[in-house]
């Protein structure tokens, strides 16, 4: 499915949900495989290791927490770009394959878990002093992860090209990433309500008190997580499309 521009320079909410779904219902099976492996049972193995080590380790180790975060957050950035590369290789017609969609996360995992710390250290910053530079500066770097995959981009050049390609389009992306994050994060957030308490070990069990509250929660992050990096990605490529009129062709090549 070959595209180019799109005869105008609007950034169409519209066009960019349509084409994020519809990446994902062709490949749902690799999406959902990719999430499973990289964001749902990493979740829940952290989260029972922790609530395990509430149980038995007197005083609380906060060591083994702190790990489980780091090493989580490694899984969720192979999965950042495992589904940059199934995405764009998916509208360019090809059929992404698991194999290469992993190799894909593995070889950048590191550069996007530094773009992250480096991004989020600026948004931290605009967001203490006032809110409005934090927001703008998430706006402004959302498609710098997709950027850095598809472009091969270092980390700084990286968020400079998505600061360019943002550009004039940053109000409807804001709209539109808002949105998103409403309807897809506030089922996380009423989910150990309506589940009872996620991990609440008793003192001196031998193991937590694991509830199903923490494999549902785990299962819709990473239904959450197929959504929002489809919807990054797609925002990269109409970004593209529209200021460069960028062909998939173009896109994907990278990957071949």
């Amino acid at each position: 499915m070959e595209f180019s521009a799109t005869g105008d320079d609007r950034f169409d909410m519209g066009r960019v949900v349509s084409r994020a779904f519809g990446v994902i219902g062709r490949n749902i099976v690799l999406f959902m495989g990719l999430a499973l492996l990289l964001s749902a049972l990493p979740a829940i193995l952290f989260q029972f290791l922790i609530d395990l080590n509430q149980s038995v380790t007197p005083p609380y180790n906060y060591l083994i927490p702190l790990v489980s975060g780091l090493v989580n957050s490694a899984f969720t950035y192979i999965l950042v770009a495992a589904l940059s590369y199934a995405m764009i290789s998916d509208l360019d017609d090809a059929r992404p394959t698991f194999g290469k969609a992993l190799g894909v996360g593995l070889r950048y995992a590191l550069p996007l878990f530094l773009l992250a710390i480096l991004s989020l250290l600026g948004i931290y910053a605009g967001l203490l002093f006032l809110l409005v530079p934090g927001v703008m500066l998430a706006t402004m770097w959302c498609v710098a992860a997709p950027a850095m995959v598809t472009e091969q981009l270092g980390i700084t050049a990286s968020l400079g090209r998505s600061r360019a390609l943002t550009k004039g389009s940053r109000w409807p992306i804001f709209g539109l990433l808002l949105g998103a994050g409403i309807v897809l994060f506030v089922p996380l957030l009423i989910t150990p309500l309506l589940t009872g308490a996620i991990g609440s070990p008793q003192p001196g069990l031998i193991m937590p008190r694991f509830g199903v509250g923490t494999v549902i929660q785990a299962l819709l992050g990473a239904g959450a997580s197929v959504i929002l990096n489809a919807i990054l990605a797609a925002i990269y490529v109409e970004l593209r499309t529209i200021k460069e009129g960028a062909s998939t062709e173009a896109l994907a090549s990278i990957f071949a």
